[in-house]
């Protein structure tokens, strides 16, 4: 992958946090391309890939892990499954984004990091809101305050 080709997503989860924040994101970057969806809810993950033009829909997260075409996994799955999912994503050499938190426990967290380390050419991020972060809570009442 080069700095001027596009990146291939493939997403797992079709809930709201993934279809309100992550899909319009891609959506809106042509650096980036979602291939592939899978949501454990197999009409919601048909559902999202209607609205954001995604060509295919799985009920089953490995098909999109195991895929040949996607370059990157974003994990927007529940907590409990963010270990599993994120992992076997790292171990099949994909860059990964994973919401928060990104284990249940200090020994997944530990195994994660292990698999990231294993392969240095490829990203592995948390994707951390930061709400409390001081500058985002001094912007919020300034950006709340304006007139659209």
């Amino acid at each position: 992958m080069t700095s001027d080709s596009i990146v291939r997503v493939g997403v797992l989860g079709a809930g709201a946090w993934a279809r309100g924040a992550h899909l319009p994101g891609y959506r809106r970057d042509p650096r980036c391309k979602v291939v592939a969806i899978a949501d454990v809810e197999i009409d919601r993950a048909r559902d999202a890939a209607r609205e954001f033009d995604i060509p295919f829909a799985t009920a089953d997260p490995r098909e999109v892990v195991g895929r040949d075409d996607i370059d990157a996994i974003d994990v927007c799955t529940p907590s409990a499954t963010h270990f599993e999912l994120a992992w076997a994503a790292l171990e099949a050499g994909k860059h990964v984004l994973c919401e928060k938190p990104m284990a249940l426990d200090a020994y997944e967290a530990a195994q994660m990091v292990a698999a990231a380390e294993r392969r240095p050419d490829r990203l592995a991020w948390v994707d951390h809101e930061l709400r409390y972060e001081p500058n985002r809570r001094r912007a919020r009442p300034l950006h709340s305050s304006q007139v659209c």
